[in-house]
C-alpha cells in the first residue's frame, strides 16, 4: 500500500511517476482501470486550493480558491482508501496541460486538506479591516460588586472580483484569533483549528464582498468597598462609566472616607494612650531610683500628681475611643447596607 512515487493525473488518464521518495497513494491494483480510479482521487484533491502561496500579496493570506465541480469528488475518493498519503511535492495536469505544482504535508485517513498548487489570475481579492475597533460596554452593580463587561467588535471585509468569463467558487479562510468569536449571523461552511472557511460563488465579471464580523468579550470585577477616588477618575478618563454610575460610586466612596476619618481619630487616641503609658513607666522607674535620697519626698509627690493626671487623661481617651468606635460601627453598617442594596445596570 505504499510506493515510491507521486500521482499526476489528467482528465481520463492517470500515471504513476517514481521520484525516489516514499509516497502513499489512495489505492493499488494491477488493473489499470482501478489504478486510474485510485490515482485520480489524489490528483483531484490537488484541485482544491489552500492559500495561494504564489499570489500571497495579491490575494491576501486568508484567501483560497476551490473548483466547485471537483470538491465532492476529491473528498469522497480520498476517504475511500483508509491509507495515509505521505507528504511531498506533487504536480497537476489538466487536459494534458501543466496546471500547477505544490508541496503537501502527510494526509491521514479521512482527513480533508486544501492544497495550494497554482494562482487563479482571473480573480482579484482585496482585504480591508475596519480602522477602529468598536466597544459596547455594560456596567452591572449588584451585591457589592461592580462588573464591567465590554465587547470589542471588529470587521474584516473581503472583496472578490471575478475578471474571467466563467463563474468561480471561492473559499475565504478567515484566521481564528484567540478570544474572538463570530457574530451569531456569521455561519462558516466549516471551521478548523486555525480558520473559518466561507464559500462564495462569483459570477463572471462580477464583484462580491464578504464582511466577517467578530466580537471579543472582556469582563472585570471590582469590589465596591475597595474602590477609591483615583480609580473612579481612571474609569471616567477611560469612559468606562457614565455619570449615573459615577454618582453611585461617589456615594460609596464618601461613606468609605467617613469611616476612614473615624479610624484615623481612633488611631490617634490609641497612639496618645501608648505614649502616656510609656511615660508612666519612665516615671515609676524614677520613683524607684529615689528611695533613700534627700529629694525622695518632694519628687515622689510631684510624680504621683503627674501619674494621676495621666490616668485621668487616659480614662478620657478610652471613653473617646469607645464613642468613636460606636460611630465607626454605625457608619460601617450604613455603608454595608448601601453597598448591598445598590443595584444598577447601565450601557455605556
Amino acid at each position: 500500500d505504499r510506493v515510491a512515487g507521486v500521482v499526476i493525473a489528467r482528465k481520463g488518464h492517470a500515471e504513476l511517476f517514481a521520484l525516489g521518495w516514499t509516497a502513499g497513494v489512495v489505492g493499488w491494483s494491477e488493473d489499470p482501470t482501478d489504478l486510474e480510479e485510485a490515482a485520480i482521487g489524489v490528483a483531484v484533491a490537488g484541485v482544491v486550493a489552500e492559500r495561494l502561496e504564489e499570489s500571497r500579496e495579491e490575494m491576501g493570506p486568508q484567501v483560497g480558491l476551490v473548483r466547485n465541480d471537483r470538491i465532492g469528488e476529491a473528498d469522497r475518493r480520498c476517504r475511500l482508501t483508509g491509507l495515509t498519503l505521505d507528504g511531498g511535492s506533487f504536480n497537476v495536469l489538466d487536459e494534458d496541460a501543466f496546471a500547477g505544482e505544490g508541496i503537501m504535508d502527510p494526509v491521514k485517513p479521512d482527513e480533508k486538506r486544501l492544497l495550494s498548487y497554482a494562482a487563479d489570475l482571473g480573480l482579484l481579492v482585496d482585504t480591508k479591516q475596519k480602522a477602529e475597533r468598536q466597544r459596547v460596554t455594560r456596567v452591572v452593580i449588584a451585591r457589592g460588586v461592580m462588573t464591567y463587561m465590554s465587547e470589542e467588535q471588529q470587521e474584516m471585509a473581503y472583496t472578490i472580483r471575478n475578471r474571467d468569463t466563467s463563474p468561480r467558487t471561492v473559499v475565504i479562510e478567515h484566521p481564528i484569533q484567540s478570544g474572538w468569536k463570530l457574530e451569531p449571523d456569521m455561519k462558516p461552511d466549516e471551521s478548523t483549528t486555525s480558520f473559518h472557511r466561507f464559500r462564495m460563488s462569483i459570477d463572471p465579471k462580477k464583484t462580491e464582498t464578504l464582511v466577517v464580523k467578530e466580537h471579543r468579550p472582556i469582563s472585570s470585577r471590582y469590589e465596591l468597598t475597595n474602590l477609591n477616588d483615583d480609580q473612579i477618575g481612571f474609569f471616567l478618563e477611560q469612559k468606562m462609566i457614565n455619570p449615573e454610575v459615577e454618582q453611585a460610586l461617589r456615594q460609596i466612596i464618601k461613606q468609605k472616607n467617613d469611616i476612614a476619618a473615624l479610624d484615623a481619630e481612633i488611631n490617634s487616641r490609641q497612639a496618645q494612650i501608648t505614649s502616656i503609658s510609656e511615660d508612666q513607666q519612665r516615671v515609676r522607674e524614677n520613683m524607684k531610683a529615689l528611695k533613700g535620697s534627700a529629694e525622695e519626698k518632694t519628687l515622689v509627690e510631684r510624680y504621683a500628681h503627674q501619674l494621676n493626671q495621666q490616668e485621668d487623661q487616659m480614662e478620657s481617651l478610652h471613653k473617646q475611643i469607645a464613642d468613636l468606635q460606636q460611630k465607626r460601627d454605625d457608619a460601617q453598617k450604613v455603608m454595608n447596607n448601601s453597598v448591598q442594596q445598590l443595584s444598577l445596570e447601565a450601557k455605556i
